[in-house]
């Protein structure tokens, strides 16, 4: 009779761990990166003289993320930007095919109405050692008015690889789609609309949310250890 209790009371534990492990899957799964001044990842900025153009960014302050960019009307599209590093080799960056959210505390003055993010992604089957701009831009650009929010939020769903990137690459169809398996740098870019003049940026923070593992994989975990529950018993 005893180990009869037994058993039953620890089938109704099982049971509650169960519930538990369902009901509370998103905050057992969940993972986050964040990323701030004090995390001594590499930073850079950069501007449009690496297409010729006269633009001009400079760092203000490395410790706070903080950087100017003025931008000269000698190339099309005047562009500049800021960049944080996974890997400054661009080649063994993060995963985060299972991250499903990108927040960002960022300060903007100036007169751009847009501002782009990039996640670049590398692979060996379209990015070459030595080339920067092999890694894939997979893009969101996004107005300013949201920067009067405390906080930006965006799903890695809205992200799309940049149009210009996929012509220069000949990238095939079977490529062409976003990929995240291999982030190797986060980047804060002027816009499309590129007024001229001076642009101010601070970024404060910026944090990806996401899951440590896929839900169908928790699930199948979860059927595993069920069926082998029932091979002991």
């Amino acid at each position: 009779m005893l180990e009869k209790w037994r058993l039953e009371i620890i089938l109704i534990a099982l049971v509650f761990l169960t519930i538990i492990a369902i009901v509370a899957e998103q905050k057992i799964l969940q993972a986050s990166i964040t990323i701030t001044p004090r995390d001594g990842y590499f930073i850079e900025v950069y501007d449009d003289g690496r297409s010729g153009g006269n633009s001009h960014a400079e760092m203000i302050s490395p410790q706070n993320f903080q950087w100017r960019c003025t931008l000269k009307n000698k190339f099309n599209y005047p562009y500049c930007g800021f960049e944080i590093f996974f890997d400054p080799k661009r080649e063994h960056g993060v995963d985060l095919s299972h991250y499903n959210k990108i927040r960002l505390w960022l300060d903007y003055k100036g007169p751009n109405k847009t501002l782009r993010i990039y996640l670049r992604n590398s692979d060996p089957l379209y990015s070459s050692p030595g080339v920067e701009a092999s890694t894939k831009y997979n893009q969101l650009e996004f107005s300013t008015d949201l920067l009067k929010n405390q906080v930006l939020e965006f799903s890695l769903k809205d992200f799309f690889v940049a149009d210009w990137w996929l012509i220069e690459y000949n990238i095939p169809p079977e490529l062409r789609a976003p990929q995240f398996d291999n982030i190797i740098m986060i980047e804060v870019q002027t816009g499309s609309k590129e007024p001229l003049g001076e642009h101010n940026f601070q970024l404060k923070k910026v944090e990806l949310i996401g899951q440590r593992l896929p839900t169908e994989k928790w699930y199948l975990i979860i059927m595993i250890a069920w069926l082998g529950i029932f091979a002991i018993f």
